[in-house]
């Protein structure tokens, strides 16, 4: 894998865990509204007689799924905090973790776009660096 992909996957991670965040409020509050249902009429033979214990099992699934995401995304922090040149990772911070685009990280770093993709390839090599000499 190379650095750039690695890289990428942090904004893939924070965009799924926003939506994972949603969901499981969806999950918490779907397991919290599942209130007994009396009825004269008399209950199916599929009826699932376990639905709290069902839906508090998706809850701690989902919630793990969810650290898992977390620890992914602080192992790449992590490797962009490891490199050493303050400048270099200023702009991996600002372009992985924060998402912002190539223009608003040339203007903020006042920069021009040029030589922001200079900093950026000399920052890949730095992050393919910490990548091997991890493996």
């Amino acid at each position: 894998m190379t650095a750039r992909e690695y890289l990428s996957q942090a904004i893939a991670i924070k965009t799924r865990l926003k939506a994972m965040s949603d969901q499981l409020a969806f999950l918490k509050s779907a397991a919290e509204y599942l209130p007994a249902q009396f009825s004269h009429l008399p209950k199916p033979a599929t009826r699932n007689v376990h639905k709290n214990e069902d839906a508090i099992v998706r809850v701690l699934e989902f919630e793990e799924r969810m650290k898992a995401q977390h620890s992914k995304l602080n192992e790449i922090s992590r490797t962009i905090e490891s490199v050493g040149d303050p400048l270099l990772h200023t702009l991996l911070v600002k372009r992985y973790l924060e998402g912002k685009t190539w223009q608003e990280i040339s203007g903020e770093m006042y920069f021009s776009l040029c030589h922001i993709y200079r900093l950026h390839n000399a920052a890949l090599d730095a992050v393919q660096a910490v990548i091997v000499n991890e493996s």
